[in-house]
Formats: C-alpha cells, sequence, structure tokens
C-alpha cells in the first residue's frame, strides 16, 4: 500500500508499506518526488501515482527510467500531430 502527501506544489511524499519485519512491525520506506515542469498540471496526479505504483512494485519509478534512458515526457499529440495520421470523414 502506498500513501501519498502533497509537500508543495509539486512535491510528493510518497510512504510504501514493504511487508512486515519478525517482530510484528511494518516495514515502511519514505520518499519525496519533485514533479517536473514538463508534466502538465493535468497529469501531476497520473504521474504520482505511477512513480508510487513502480516504486510498490520494485520496478524502477519514472523519474530514474527517465535519466537512465535520457528520455523526455512528451505531452501526449493529438490526432493531426502524429505522422501519417489523416482524418476519416464518414
Amino acid at each position: 500500500m502506498a500513501y501519498i502527501q502533497q509537500r508543495g506544489e509539486r512535491k510528493y511524499k510518497i510512504t510504501v508499506c514493504n511487508g512486515y519485519k519478525p517482530n510484528g512491525q511494518k516495514r515502511m520506506q519514505a520518499r519525496t518526488i519533485t514533479v517536473p515542469r514538463e508534466v502538465l498540471k493535468r497529469g501531476i496526479q497520473q504521474y504520482v501515482m505511477a512513480e508510487a505504483s513502480a516504486w510498490k512494485s520494485g520496478s524502477a519509478p519514472a523519474s530514474t527510467r527517465e535519466r537512465t534512458l535520457g528520455s523526455k515526457i512528451m505531452p501526449t499529440a493529438g490526432w493531426n500531430e502524429w505522422p501519417n495520421a489523416t482524418k476519416s470523414v464518414h
């Protein structure tokens, strides 16, 4: 389970429970992420949820994957912005 707290306009604290210790205490890990400026305001929640989900499942969070691959977050393109896009008229 991931708990998300907003710390600032683009800062979020993600706390994840990674099971239990032998004495019954929860294994908790926390980290603070900063959402890049390239992410639109309406996409912030989706970005944070993806980070929490990736971190909880053990795969590399989106921010780590981007640094590794050197890719950028691009806004979703409309139909006319895709190469070879055609508009069908019925």
